[in-house]
């Protein structure tokens, strides 16, 4: 089984490239003639290019109604493109002929049903009419089966859709641009976290974030074991491999819902992809990642604006107890030192739902003349070292 972290090598068709590499490549298919007919519409593109790769959050010469547009174009662009290069007579041809390699007596029994050939699926259902998107969709289901593909396999790819990873990587840009104008509630998260992480204390974030990491663990693993248990309790309702849909009941339309990315759906049917377990470590780590940024975002405001407020050096130390509960010790410049708790709790709403709460509670305080700060909270640990300090 894979590892979570571990990503599909070899993608030969989605390489890591740099934008200039990209811009060139689209520069060279509009300055070809057979592609781009006139002279207005080249000098459209350029300018398009020009735009996407110039953007910049301090540059923004771009709106989402200028970007729809030029993804539209660009999506016509890349029908152009393959429409000159690819014959479909030829092509289905060939991917008949993988079918009955294969031992299915048609391409349609091959490509569109449920019991048919995984490769030949792929290999019948790239799309290029439809899009960029689907150019990129088309990539990762290649890539989702690259190790498997034969050298004819190959070969029917790069003569029938060569350069889909440049059609992609001007994707990528596009969706890039895309999300710095329009962005998600997790990524404006991600981006505050971002902002807070540049102006808080190195000492305070080392200590949260290594914090953070045990509670991240936690998250993970109760998430692997939540989606486990989704699956064995779907599972009760399969026949033969597969769940009909006539057959799910309330509590199955809630666990199909919880699995929908291990999930496939073929007419009235479910099943489960091969993979499934490997894909619910990804989504489990990634869950954690997205949920613990909120304990981050909280913690670096918290203690960050509390120790700016006293105002004095300190210095940190993590006492990790349990992955579950960890503490952090301040020694604060001239004697005095408070320590705090942190804890995560998992918890299930009155209507099933599955959250964290993170507990944060002060240990005890003491001032540097060694006097101890009765009942210590947010509140009274601020206003006692701040009236110390006022008065010495």
């Amino acid at each position: 089984m894979l590892n979570y972290r571990s990503f599909v090598k070899n993608k030969i068709f989605e390489s890591i490239q740099s934008n200039n590499e990209t811009k060139d490549w689209i520069l060279n298919v509009i300055n070809d003639k057979s592609i781009v007919r006139t002279k207005t519409t080249k000098e459209k593109f350029e300018e398009y290019l020009n735009k996407l790769y110039f953007f910049s959050e301090e540059n923004q010469k771009l709106d989402k109604k200028d970007l729809t547009k030029i993804n539209n174009d660009f999506d016509k662009l890349a029908l152009q493109y393959y429409s000159i290069i690819t014959n479909s007579e030829s092509k289905r041809a060939k991917l008949e002929e993988f079918a009955i390699k294969k031992g299915f007596p048609s391409l349609y029994k091959a490509a569109y049903e449920s019991t048919g050939d995984v490769i030949v699926k792929v290999l019948a259902n790239i799309k290029v009419e439809y899009g960029l998107v689907n150019i990129k969709r088309s990539v990762i289901k290649i890539n989702n089966v690259i190790s498997d593909l034969t050298k004819d396999e190959l070969e029917f790819i790069h003569n029938n859709y060569p350069n889909l990873d440049k059609w992609t990587s001007l994707y990528d840009r596009i969706e890039e641009i895309r999300t710095i104008l329009n962005p998600t509630k997790e990524q404006k998260e991600a981006k505050k976290l971002q902002e807070i992480k540049g102006a808080v204390d190195p000492r305070i974030k080392k200590s949260i974030d290594e914090i953070a990491e045990n509670f991240r663990i936690v998250i993970e693993e109760q998430q692997n074991v939540y989606y486990l248990k989704c699956v064995e309790n779907l599972q009760k309702y399969f026949v033969d491999g597969h769940l009909e849909v006539k057959n799910v009941t309330k509590y199955g339309i809630y666990l199909i819902n919880e699995l929908s990315f291990i999930l496939n759906r073929s007419k009235s049917q479910y099943v489960f992809v091969d993979d499934y377990e490997e894909k619910i470590l990804k989504q489990s780590y990634d869950d954690s990642v997205e949920i613990i940024t909120k304990f981050q975002i909280k913690m670096y405001d918290k203690l960050g604006g509390f120790m700016q407020e006293i105002g004095k050096n300190f210095t940190t130390e993590v006492h990790g107890r349990t992955y579950k509960n960890n503490d952090i010790y301040f020694d604060i410049e001239g004697g005095g030192k408070f320590a705090i708790r942190n804890q995560i709790v998992y918890k299930t709403s009155n209507q099933g739902t599955n959250f964290y709460t993170y507990p944060t509670n002060f240990m005890f305080a003491h001032l540097p003349n060694g006097e101890r700060v009765k009942d210590p909270n947010e509140y009274t640990v601020k206003k006692a070292f701040n009236d110390y300090y006022q008065n010495n």
